[in-house]
């Protein structure tokens, strides 16, 4: 947004509900893998994985998406739909059993917070 621009309630609404489920979701997906890393190496049971590293650089590419979203909601916006959906394809392909359950609950959140950073994003754009 730029500096100085006057937006309306409904935007300041949406911005901010983009903002607390993007970064609350972030969060809990980031700091979810970094305990358990944490949690392995501490009982000294760590093993590489393949699927922990991909697990690891989908959370951070969520969360700094969210992260960045605060300040550049459009590019922001689109870090957080396109990890989120690769993220939860990836949890698609890997899980054992309900499959789609858990493909939707990683993949959702982040798509709804991703399309309300990118709504508000040309919400705001468009008020001339």
């Amino acid at each position: 947004m730029n500096e100085g621009q006057v937006v309306d309630g409904s935007a300041n609404v949406i911005r901010w509900v983009a903002r607390i489920v993007g970064s609350l979701f972030g969060l809990v997906w980031a700091v979810g893998p970094i305990l358990s890393f944490i949690d392995e190496l501490s009982s000294g049971v760590y093993e590489f994985s393949v699927e922990g590293l991909f697990v690891g650089i989908f959370s951070t590419a969520v969360a700094a998406g969210a992260l960045i979203a605060w300040w550049n909601e459009k590019i922001g916006g689109w870090m957080i739909i396109i990890g989120g959906l690769v993220y939860g394809t990836f949890a698609y392909i890997t899980a054992g059993r309900n499959k789609i359950w858990i493909g939707l609950f990683i993949a959702v959140p982040f798509v709804i917070a991703g399309y309300l950073y990118l709504r508000y994003w040309r919400k705001t754009r468009t008020k001339a």
